[in-house]
């Protein structure tokens, strides 16, 4: 019975306790130093006092367990650090409320603020709605109607929410047994502008902060298929003049399947299909417009789309996250940007979905059916209870949650979606454990 109150109080009994003074260094390293003693009654008081002051005193444990010589006295300190950092990771988001009810949606799009949140649901009639996470409110913006001459075959929303609280939009529409597609501009007010090019469309649709101009992709369609022979081209769109001037392309042909733009907004990452075969990730400087750097080719059948996030980079844009997939293995990977390195960081296989700060990242195993936190340098996984929400996109002021719908291999929807926020103390708490 001693042995299992411990153990519930390895997983439970986390209380935070007062910082470790410089006094009582000391004594924290006797009490490690008595989870070596002989007698069980000396190392179970030993435990409870370590456990009690929790991570204040993770540098001694940290130090005590890169010199632990005997594999019991370092099991016992392993189990304590696995506990810390796991009670840390459960209790670091903070769900206020739920903003959606629990079935499936199709797409959503959050502000950078994370105060306000779009998504659509429905597919003949898609109604687009809106949600204020601050108090909760949802209302109607718009609303799709399928007509005979023009059904819906899909509508995605495109690279999320700009600070103007604007959303891109894009409509796939049945006209004589033939697809065609339609990228428009979705405000808050609820009025939709529609953006089209002959022969093709405007795809990728990122929008400015201002919602005044767009970087697009105009992509050439034959018989509703992406025509890869010619050039790929990143334009900046005029919204109000519908006049484009060019800021990159290449010879090689392929089409640009994605873009972002780093948070500082000094760097375009473009993800692009060179082939059929090969994809790309490229990262330009939007001032010179110079290429700074490509990654290494990887397989077009290896990325997975998200209609909330396929990739998302560091404040400076020198770290690229993405999921790719090989065969069945959802994997996040990493392109270094100075080392020219598209580097596997998980080690599991992973589908991204948030991004906590710089050094964790939110991230979903369909085969576990279950989240968790990555940490980018170490790799290291921190899993969630069962049923825990992940992070959707960047953490901000308020953070958007969503309960995921796993597939086999892949997430299949979302089944709801929450606001709160990321605990701050808690994350430091938890970069402590990870160093």
């Amino acid at each position: 019975m001693r042995a299992l109150m411990i153990l519930l109080m390895l997983v439970l009994g986390l209380a935070s306790g007062p910082l470790v003074a410089d006094g009582d260094e000391d004594r924290v390293d006797r009490l490690i130093q008595q989870l070596s003693e002989r007698s069980y009654k000396r190392r179970t008081q030993a435990l409870e006092e370590l456990l009690k002051l929790g991570v204040e005193a993770w540098p001694q444990i940290r130090k005590a367990l890169a010199s632990a010589k005997d594999l019991e006295s370092k099991g016992r300190l392993s189990q304590l650090v696995a506990a810390i950092c796991s009670k840390l990771a459960r209790n670091i988001f903070k769900v206020e409320r739920s903003l959606t009810k629990a079935d499936r949606r199709s797409a959503a799009a959050v502000s950078p603020d994370g105060g306000q949140v779009v998504y659509f649901a429905g597919r003949k009639n898609c109604t687009f709605y809106r949600v204020d996470t601050e108090t909760g409110r949802q209302s109607e913006l718009v609303v799709l109607r399928e007509t005979e001459d023009e059904p819906l075959a899909s509508l995605l929303v495109y690279g999320g929410m700009n600070a103007a609280g604007q959303v891109s939009v894009m409509a796939t529409v049945d006209e004589d047994n033939q697809e065609n597609y339609r990228t428009g501009v979705l405000g808050l007010d609820g009025q939709l502008a529609w953006y089209s090019v002959e022969g093709g469309l405007y795809y990728p649709f990122l929008l400015s902060d201002d919602g005044k101009s767009a970087l697009v992709g105009e992509l050439t369609l034959s018989d509703g298929r992406p025509d890869l022979k010619g050039p790929s081209e990143i334009y900046r769109l005029d919204l109000s003049t519908n006049q484009k001037e060019r800021i990159w392309s290449t010879a090689r042909g392929g089409f640009t399947l994605h873009l972002t733009r780093s948070p500082d907004g000094k760097r375009l990452i473009i993800l692009y299909k060179a082939s059929r075969q090969k994809s790309q990730l490229v990262v330009i400087d939007l001032e010179t417009r110079k290429e700074l750097a490509r990654s290494p080719d990887f397989g077009w059948d290896d990325v997975v789309f998200d209609d909330n996030l396929l990739m998302v980079s560091d404040q400076a844009g020198q770290r690229i996250y993405l999921t790719t997939q090989t065969g069945n293995q959802n994997r996040i990977k990493v392109f270094e940007v100075a080392k020219g390195q598209l580097i596997d960081v998980s080690g599991t296989p992973l589908i991204l979905c948030g991004m906590l700060d710089e050094d964790y990242l939110s991230a979903y195993s369909p085969q576990k059916r279950q989240a968790c936190l990555l940490h980018v340098g170490t790799g290291k996984l921190l899993w969630q209870p069962r049923g825990s929400p992940v992070l959707l996109g960047r953490a901000a002021k308020k953070a958007v949650f969503a309960r995921l719908k796993a597939g086999t291999t892949l997430v299949r929807g979302w089944q709801g979606l929450s606001v709160g926020s990321v605990d701050r103390k808690i994350l430091a708490q938890l970069k402590q454990c990870s160093r």
